[in-house]
């Protein structure tokens, strides 16, 4: 600084060498005209060699220097720094004003300082010289960094400003302001100022279109189109004759809203006339409007003029040399170039884009360039990388302020992840969404409403996925926007699909096809594939083939990898229906290679699913088998269970085993999954899998009724269908359960002969492969209730000790006690001995048979008795017979057992092997046995874990579609979201623990501890140390300071579980650290802060409790901010299906692994029962009637209270009677005086003032009274 101070002196020449030889050494720099110390360095080392008083005397000499030399390159703003550091306020505020008026200022935020010290200088300055000071000031600090601080130099400038202050100027900072409120999400405030700029300037058309415009850019950002629209047609008349280009602008920005609100001819229009403006103030070659005009071209269908136009507008800003349209046009290029399939060059002209705006920080720009990509790597590359560019884009909307692109990411991510089977999530970000939305006034959309809508649909919550279906709709309609009313109706039908609802979801698809004409291609694409999806379940094969012809016509290179395999999987799946099995692998083969299983795991899932039933109809085993077992791993590694492919995934389980020939499996997987397929509302599964258990039910009586419910089911799902295929239809539903193994019957007798042949080889292939002697005994009696037309079945084996009998059933499912009684010896000791068969249609009348008393004393008509060999010889006899219908067997029934009862000797024989191969490994099982052992503990305990992890998720663990349920369910989120605390009420066995654990859970607290406290099971006298922790050496065994569990909970949670039950003096200690927020541990100095979130839970009244004393009035208060309650399940009764089926699972997961389903009959008995110990008992009694059942869980193996002690416990509520009745006659005997009446009874005033009141609303005492 001495040196150039010096050089003042010295001849021009010299000065000018010495600058430049210090601008080589990057000491220095010039900017506009001004030398400028570069090196921080050197600046900070010349600053603090100097005491004040010798810094503010250089400023001085600095100054008087530099006004000399003004004329010459200082700039008013370098002399008013120097004067005004070096003391001299008056020349430093008058060069200062000179510099802003000059513009020197600007938005230089590096002026901070210097107009900071102009405006203490000017503190007793005139008006206007602190209001340009101010304006400058704002101007300076702008709207970004710190809106708030801006807000207060304009609320300054406002108060300084004169009345004569330009218009012009007010309005500036008018803009200023709204900017700062939009970005402090106030945006009344904002409108408020908006409207005042626009005042102001509305005698200056120039002025007043650019605030305009800067208005609109802000709605615009907001998602406010209509807003837009509004108020820029509302101004056509101050622009129509303007010739400016800001009425170029204008225009362009009417065209704009009219392509987001798809009106063609509009934006052709508006395009025009933003161009012939823009021509006439010689501005035509602009790269922005001819941008404009290829979107015209691009939204009316003419891609090539489109092409032309974009290229030419990129040229254009090439060689202007204008980045900023470059990157805007590149944009455009690469969302054109994705449309048209040409991705490679898209992601090149993106890439672009994106390096331009980085480098400009344009952050809303940026988003969109991250949201194409997104698109198209999504189609291309999967869900996962999508989802990293949709984060990014979402990081730079939020950073640029653009609320209507961080909608639309958050929309997309929200898809995204449903499409990856993170439901969560999704309901995470839609739930972002409607924040957004509702934070910032902007428009509501139906998007996030269908995504929610198809996320229920596949979690088993239907009822809710109707429900914001509906949502959609309803603010699509509201919006008068057609797109979005055919998507909402999309998602309207898919739910109306999975749910059985195929009338309404046709419907539904019939009017969005006739007004699908101006959709885009994609959309009409995914509209028919869904009616395709209908028709199939529908079994109307020809309408699916013509849409997939349809389809397949209009395919073109833009068509997507994703919707080009799920066309060809359509084909396939009609192909697999056809039995054209080999054209069939093929459209599925191809169908893989198309499709990436991380665009969509729902496709992938489906493409699964064909491929296993394609394997099914062939009927390969093996091979279906290894399809299942793939689509397990898939469903597996999903971060969320889709209840839908679950309950899809245990219909194929059945529908192999009956494939297989085990029906007993087929039976339980079916029964169980027909009943949670009803509690979760998707009908047609439950069609299919009630079809398998009313064919392989041992019972025929549930057979039979099960047969009734498929009927008026079959009824319900062809509601609202046409009537031409209306019939067609119902029979499609009806079709048997094994209709997939018709290709292989190719037996020439009779079609009755022909499936009992067919129903024989089924067994030996299950037969085959069974090795549970036990197993393949029952195999063997289902198959004889499944052949024959037979009331019993037997299987006897003579042993040295007589005849055993190694299995036996009637036809209700029930196992004959004792089994010895029910049949005839004679009849089996002939069999044996003779090694013939022996069968009557009507044994009574035989002459054969009516030698045997055992047949005349147990009224026999109809039996059938075949020999059953093992090892060679006759040692057993198949025993049949019908005690209700004569001639019940004939030769060809008698053909048939004697083919069973040699299967029957074969799995004996395999019985007698087993037993053999047994002995001689014992002893290797056993040290397998002791080796396996701690790994299968090890297995257990990571099964438990894992199974925990999952029930103490959110939401999704609470079971239940009961309008009641799903009323609680949407109010927990905000419940979570508060820190007040909760009480859950409610009776004993509602569920009040899990609640408890689902509110901590999604709320902010859930990376805290969630720490449960019986209230209880805590001493009194400990109390205090439990709860609130030991310090050291407070007690003799007080080795070290110990945490109570308050303090524990600290960040997170703590469940007090039946707070009625806290003694009194730990309630007085409660109340205190409740209100302090604070702790203080026993034998403690210090209050310990504790940030804890209190959840309470009790079955009892605390109001009268609180009345009788026994609580405090203060810490019921406190603790019951938010009451939380559950209702009994006796007031939720369509939820028991459900809950039973979670029960079983969970049960069934724990013991054996093998399922138990519940038989019709008990379903209804569970159903019907009154449950007074609610879910808890629910849960009990079905863990026991698991444990005491073999197969099937029946009537009798549910341990159900009897209803004389249901009433019993129901007489426990009429003790009211006998209370009411108490209370009115001590009121009558004491002259009806409420004190004197309350101390007799003992109660508080107020209780006994309430139990009056009642009694005088429900008539037993009389106003007067």
């Amino acid at each position: 600084m001495t040196e150039i101070s010096a050089l003042h002196k010295e001849p021009p020449k010299r000065i000018a060498a010495a600058l430049g030889d210090l601008e080589k050494r990057g000491i220095i720099s010039r900017r506009e005209g001004r030398a400028v110390i570069a090196n921080q360095g050197i600046r900070d080392a010349l600053q603090n060699s100097r005491s004040p008083q010798t810094i503010k005397r250089r400023h001085g000499e600095i100054a008087e220097k530099l006004e000399r030399l003004r004329d010459r390159g200082p700039g008013d703003l370098e002399l008013a720094r120097h004067f005004l550091f070096g003391g001299m306020n008056k020349k430093g505020l008058r060069y200062g004003v000179a510099a802003i008026e000059k513009e020197e200022v600007g938005n230089d935020r590096a002026a901070l300082g210097l107009l900071e010290r102009m405006r203490e200088a000017a503190a007793g300055a005139a008006r206007p010289v602190r209001a340009g000071i101010l304006f400058a000031l704002a101007r300076a600090l702008g709207t970004e960094s710190n809106p708030e601080e801006t807000l207060e130099t304009i609320d300054e400038y406002r108060q300084a400003a004169p009345k004569k202050e330009s218009a012009a100027r007010r309005a500036q900072m008018e803009r200023y302001a709204a900017e700062c409120y939009g970005r402090l999400n106030r945006p009344e405030d904002a409108e408020e100022s908006w409207k005042l700029a626009l005042s102001l300037v509305k005698d200056e058309p120039v002025e007043y279109l650019r605030t305009l415009m800067a208005y609109e850019e802000t709605l615009e950002s907001r998602g406010l189109f209509d807003r837009c629209e509004e108020l820029l047609i509302g101004s056509v008349d101050r622009v129509e004759d303007l010739k400016h280009y800001a009425a170029s602008e204008f225009w362009a920005a009417l065209a704009r809203i009219a392509i987001r609100q798809g009106r063609v001819d509009d934006v052709k229009e508006r395009a025009e006339k933003a161009l012939e403006v823009a021509i006439e103030v010689g501005a035509g070659e602009n790269a922005s409007l001819v941008n404009l005009l290829a979107v015209y071209y691009e939204v009316s269908g003419d891609a090539e003029e489109a092409e032309s136009q974009f290229r030419r507008a990129r040229q254009l800003a090439v060689e202007q040399n204008d980045m900023m349209r470059l990157a805007s046009t590149d944009t455009n290029l690469a969302r054109f170039c994705f449309q048209k399939g040409n991705t490679d060059e898209g992601i090149q002209f993106a890439l672009e884009a994106e390096s331009v705006f980085r480098r400009y920080a344009d952050f809303e720009h940026l988003s969109f360039v991250y949201y194409f990509i997104g698109q198209e790597t999504r189609q291309r590359a999967g869900c996962s990388v999508a989802l990293d560019y949709f984060k990014k884009g979402l990081d730079s909307a939020r950073a640029g302020q653009s609320r209507m692109m961080e909608f639309n990411l958050l929309s997309l991510l929200s898809d995204v992840t449903r499409q990856q089977g993170n439901y969560g999530a999704a309901l995470r970000y839609a739930d972002e969404c409607d924040e957004l939305v509702k934070r910032h006034g902007m428009p509501k959309t139906g998007g996030t409403a269908c995504i929610r809508a198809g996320t229920y649909a596949q979690i088993g919550k239907i009822s809710e996925g109707f429900e914001w279906a509906d949502t959609a709709l309803g603010i699509a309609r509201t919006l008068d926007n057609e797109l979005e009313v055919l998507i909402a109706r999309y998602a309207t039908s898919h739910v109306a699909l999975v749910a059985g609802r195929f009338g309404f979801g046709l419907e539904n698809l019939n009017k969005i096809l006739r007004a699908a004409g101006n959709v885009s291609q994609g959309n009409r694409f995914n509209f028919k594939l869904l009616a395709a999806e209908f028709y199939i379940l529908l079994g109307q094969l020809r309408r699916v083939e013509r849409i997939v012809d349809e389809l397949g016509s209009e395919m073109d290179a833009a068509t997507s990898p994703l919707d080009r395999a799920a066309l060809t999987m359509t084909a396939g799946r009609v192909k697999i229906l056809r039995r054209q099995y080999h054209e069939a692998e093929e459209e599925l083969r191809t169908a893989n290679h198309l499709l990436n299983p991380d665009v969509s795991i729902h496709v992938y899932l489906q493409l699964l699913a064909a491929s296993f039933e394609l394997e099914l109809y062939r009927g390969n085993s093996d091979a279906a088998s290894k399809r299942l077992e793939k689509i397990k791993s898939v469903l597996d590694e999903m971060p969320d269970s889709s209840t839908y492919f679950l309950l899809q995934t245990r219909l194929f389980e059945a529908r192999l085993a009956l494939l297989n020939g085990d029906r007993e499996l087929a039976y339980r997987e079916s029964m169980a999954g027909m009943h949670e397929a009803r509690g979760a509302g998707y009908r047609p599964l439950q069609m299919e899998l009630a079809k398998i258990a009313a064919g392989t039910s041992r019972d025929k009586e549930e057979s039979e009724n099960l047969r009734e419910s498929l009927e008026k089911l079959a009824e319900e799902l062809s509601e609202g269908i046409d009537e031409e295929m209306r019939d067609s239809v119902r029979k499609h539903f009806l079709l048997p359960p094994d209709r997939f193994q018709a290709a292989k019957r190719v037996f020439s007798d009779s079609e009755a002969a022909g499936e009992k042949t067919q129903a024989l080889l089924q067994l030996a292939i299950f037969l085959a492969r069974e090795n549970d002697p036990q197993r393949a005994i029952d195999a063997v009696l289902d198959a004889a209730f499944q052949i024959f037309n037979v009331g019993r079945a037997f299987l006897l084996v003579r042993e040295e000790e007589g005849l055993s009998f190694a299995g036996s059933r009637y036809a209700k499912g029930l196992t004959p006690e004792p089994p010895e009684r029910q049949v005839s010896k004679s009849i089996i000791d002939r069999v044996i001995e003779t090694g013939e068969p022996l069968f009557s249609e009507r044994a009574g009348d035989d002459t054969v048979f009516a030698a045997f008393r055992s047949v005349i004393d147990l009224e026999l008509l109809s039996v059938l008795a075949v020999p059953v060999r093992i090892g060679g010889e006759v040692k057993g006899c198949l025993y049949l017979d019908n005690a209700e219908t004569p001639g019940a067997f004939g030769e060809e029934d008698k053909r048939h057992a004697v083919y069973l009862a040699g299967l029957t000797g074969s799995i004996l024989d395999k019985q007698i092997a087993l037993a053999n191969l047994k002995e001689t490994s014992e002893s290797l099982q056993l040290q397998l046995d002791q080796q396996s052992a701690v790994l299968e503990v090890i297995r257990r305990e990571f099964e438990e874990e894992k199974s925990g992890k999952q029930r103490e998720s959110g939401l999704e663990a609470i079971l239940g579609r009961s309008d009641v349920m799903r009323k609680i369910v949407s109010d927990l989120p905000g419940i979570a979201s508060s820190s007040l605390p909760v009480l859950v009420t409610g009776e004993s066995g509602t569920g009040k623990d899990l609640f408890a654990k689902v509110l901590h859970n999604i709320s902010g607290r859930a990376e805290g501890r969630f720490i449960t406290v019986n209230c209880g099971s805590i001493p009194e006298s400990l109390f205090n140390s439990e709860f609130f922790g030991v310090e050291r050496g407070a007690c003799t065994r007080a080795d070290e300071s110990k945490p109570g569990l308050m303090e524990l909970a600290d960040g997170g949670t703590i469940y007090l579980d039946e707070i009625a039950d806290l003694p009194k003096q730990a309630q007085n200690a409660l109340v205190r650290a409740v209100a302090e927020g604070s702790i203080r541990r026993v034998g403690g100095r210090e209050s310990i802060p504790v940030n804890v979130w209190i959840v309470s839970s009790t079955a009892r009244d605390l109001g009268e409790m609180v009345e009788q004393d026994l609580f405090r009035s203060d810490l019921m208060y406190k603790l019951n901010a938010v009451e939380l309650k559950l209702p009994p399940l006796r007031e939720r009764r369509e939820d028991v299906p459900m809950l039973a089926a979670y029960f079983l699972a969970e049960i069934a997961e724990k013991s054996d692994g093998r399922t138990k389903p519940l038989s019709l009959a008990a379903m209804e008995k569970i159903e019907k029962y009154v449950w007074p110990g609610n879910v808890r008992e629910l849960q009990n009694v079905l863990e026991r009637a698991y444990i005491i059942s073999k197969r099937t869980i029946r009537p009798e193996h549910l341990s159900l209270e009897k209803p004389e002690n249901i009433k019993f416990h129901l007489k426990i509520k009429t003790m009211e009677e006998m209370e009411r009745e108490h209370i009115l006659q001590t009121l009558k005997q004491l002259g009806g005086k409420i004190r004197q009446t309350a101390r007799a009874l003992k109660i508080g005033r107020e209780t006994l003032r309430r139990k009056l009141n009642k009694y005088r609303e429900e008539g037993y005492l009389s106003e007067e009274g």
